[in-house]
């Protein structure tokens, strides 16, 4: 299943590779991550994908075991310029080890950009929307692998243009040495593009990231650790790490690039609540989020 997931992945650069560079991507808010506490962690979450935000970070952890039927997760963010960030997912352990299965909403909007003329006068003031629907499958293929898959749809407004296509993504969860290490692998967002109602196409740039994850201490102290290469763009790195004190209360750091990340989360029974910062060095502003995690 490793090797197939390799091959596949120099399929598709092979596919992308006349238009790679350093290009834009039509939707490139997919790349900014989902969940307060993956987030808190400086996006280093792909090999370890163990709460309701899989559906985005990695569907093979749709195929862990778990003693809930319902994994729910929600984040609202609301960004300098006008931006706001929001997701949504729930998933289900079906019976008979049958794995999980799960929907997902994932939102951003850019609100009151201003239309100008050729001497700077206000014509108009409109918004910018997109929003990815997922369908995500995962489960164990082997006693230490699991695999997972997402079917995407993207719709994007601009004032009153729109665009819309499909991708999907595949990823893959292995433990090589025992319960305490994993490794997971995913490539996100392959797509045939997204088409405008006026004809033209965009590319939506697939990305593929690697990690791992340590327990160092079994579900008390996890270091983790990513890297990701955007087929238009230069590899990135993101490490993490997370402590809980007892088993209401943990904290987390982090470093994504060169953006120092930190986060905290509060269990009561069933619930979770995370909160992350983000130090932004890009002048874009320090981002405070919040998210929610529900099991039932």
């Amino acid at each position: 299943m490793v090797f197939l997931i390799f091959s596949f992945i120099i399929l598709v650069f092979n596919v992308y590779a006349n238009n790679s560079g350093e290009e834009l991507s039509a939707i490139p808010h997919l790349r900014m991550g989902v969940g307060a506490r993956a987030l808190g962690l400086g996006s280093a979450f792909v090999g370890l994908s163990d709460d309701a935000t899989v559906t985005y970070w990695n569907p093979a952890g749709l195929g862990k075991i778990s003693i809930y039927k319902i994994h729910i997760s929600s984040m609202y963010t609301k960004m300098a310029y006008d931006r706001v960030y929001s997701f949504l997912s729930i998933y289900e352990k079906l019976e008979e080890n049958y794995g999980g299965v799960g929907l997902s909403w994932h939102n951003f909007i850019v609100d009151n950009i201003e239309e100008r003329g050729e001497s700077g006068e206000l014509k108009s003031l409109f918004n910018y929307s997109v929003n990815t629907f997922t369908v995500s499958y995962g489960n164990s293929i082997l006693d230490n692998f699991k695999g997972g898959v997402n079917l995407k749809y993207y719709y994007i407004k601009v004032g009153v243009d729109y665009a819309s296509g499909i991708g999907f993504d595949i990823g893959s969860l292995y433990k090589p040495f025992g319960p305490l290490f994993q490794i997971g692998l995913v490539i996100q967002d392959v797509n045939f593009g997204v088409y405008w109602n006026s004809g033209r196409k965009d590319i939506i740039y697939p990305v593929v990231k690697c990690g791992f994850s340590y327990n160092i201490i079994y579900e008390k102290f996890i270091l983790a650790a990513d890297i990701e290469k955007p087929f238009n763009t230069r590899f990135k790195t993101h490490f993490g790490a997370e402590y809980w004190l007892n088993e209401y209360f943990g904290i987390r750091g982090g470093l994504s690039e060169l953006n120092l990340t930190a986060g905290i989360s509060f269990r009561i029974t069933n619930y979770q609540i995370d909160y992350s910062y983000f130090l932004d060095n890009d002048n874009l502003g320090d981002i405070h989020r919040f998210s929610i995690l529900a099991y039932f």
